[in-house]
């Protein structure tokens, strides 16, 4: 499952967890991500606390600098290989080019065992 951001900081993580949320209302979530700054601020971390919105969610962070264990990145590389050597007309066109590129693909990936414990 994806969601497009219109930009990268914890008001968005916030409304992008809300909506997981709502659309699993009765199972607990854990998720893996990488390090960045709003993945990981004071007011993310109050919402995720007992009583409030995103309490049924359990975040984990993966190893700082390994871009190697992160899913995620195999998944931009790919769309980024997609758009390369093409010349398109708009920034729109770019974005509608990559998500349809990664849209629906099933990505062979396992998280190395070191990363879960």
């Amino acid at each position: 499952m994806w969601f497009r951001l219109d930009w990268q900081d914890t008001d968005e993580i916030i409304k992008v967890l809300e909506k997981l949320s709502t659309k699993y209302p009765n199972k607990k979530i854990c998720i893996l991500w990488d390090n960045a700054g709003w993945h990981k601020s004071k007011k993310l971390r109050e919402k995720l606390q007992k009583g409030n919105s995103l309490q049924r969610i359990h975040l984990m962070n993966f190893p700082p600098y390994a871009p190697d264990v992160n899913p995620e990145e195999h998944v931009w590389r790919f769309g980024k290989d997609m758009l390369a050597d093409q010349t398109l007309n708009s920034f729109e066109e770019t974005k509608s080019l990559f998500e349809n590129s990664i849209q629906g693909k099933l990505f062979d990936y396992k998280i190395p065992e070191f990363v879960l414990r």
